[in-house]
């Protein structure tokens, strides 16, 4: 009874917390196509994609277009195009995606994909310590039947759940994370997002690092539809539900997992 009071007082001070308003640490948009030999004569074609990014770099098979500033890039090869952001603002990744969506058919010109991919990574800031995080993951996730098979007290945990949602899929992973284990479970893309000179990318990586909160609720999101045969109407589709379903499952997770009261 004075365990479920104390992760009572724990939770109260997220009560009534707008979740949805949380914004992404780092996402990426992958549309996978079969390959085609007609790729290369689209590659260095398309002056639409290249505009919007100041820099680029090839490797003869791939083209992949660079913004340090905004921190995003795309990646252009025979088989997929994926736009990647660390630094996530609203109103330009829908330009960037609407363009990528009007243009596809130039690269795969049988007008056929294979799978459509949008991750989301959240770093939700906690006030609490990273062992009260755990606690109150551990209680409101894990029977007490099963917390008993451990001997000793579960420091750490994670949770891992695939499932179907409004026709597509989506693989979560949540759990508490210290600032020191953010850059090797969230990868910020250094080479695409961050000035190569090597004293400005000093210093940018330093600002970012230590940006990041001290606690934080993890939540990666792989939302995805895979089959083949998709076509262009079922990548409008796929887009407006990502970005309906992604946000409500974000703000049902935190506020179940934060609520006051608990069984």
């Amino acid at each position: 009874m004075f365990y479920c009071k104390y992760i009572n007082i724990l939770c109260q001070q997220f009560t009534g917390v707008n979740y949805m308003k949380s914004l992404p640490q780092k996402s990426i948009f992958q549309i996978n196509y079969n390959p085609k030999l007609s790729f290369y004569d689209q590659l260095y074609k398309n002056k639409n994609f290249t505009s919007k990014f100041p820099h680029w770099k090839t490797d003869r098979l791939t083209v992949t277009l660079r913004d340090h500033d905004k921190k995003h890039s795309m990646l252009i090869a025979y088989n997929k195009i994926v736009f990647e952001s660390d630094m996530y603002d609203k109103k330009t990744e829908e330009e960037i995606i609407s363009l990528l969506i009007s243009e596809i058919t130039n690269f795969a010109d049988d007008g056929t994909f294979t799978r459509f991919g949008l991750r989301r990574i959240f770093l939700i800031k906690q006030e609490m310590s990273f062992s009260e995080l755990v606690e109150i993951i551990n209680l409101k996730y894990f029977s007490n039947g099963f917390k008993s098979i451990f001997k000793n007290k579960i420091k750490d945990s994670s949770i891992i759940i695939t499932s179907p949602i409004n026709g597509n899929e989506f693989n979560l992973t949540l759990g508490p994370m210290k600032k020191e284990e953010i850059p090797v479970y969230m990868k910020f893309n250094i080479d695409n997002h961050v000035d190569p000179e090597p004293q400005k990318r000093i210093k940018i990586l330093n600002e970012i690092f230590s940006n990041y909160p001290d606690v934080a609720l993890y939540l990666n999101i792989d939302y995805y539809l895979k089959r083949e045969g998709l076509n262009k109407d079922n990548l409008e589709n796929f887009w407006e539900l990502s970005n309906s379903d992604i946000p409500q499952l974000i703000d049902d997770i935190t506020s179940e997992l934060f609520k006051e009261k608990l069984k």
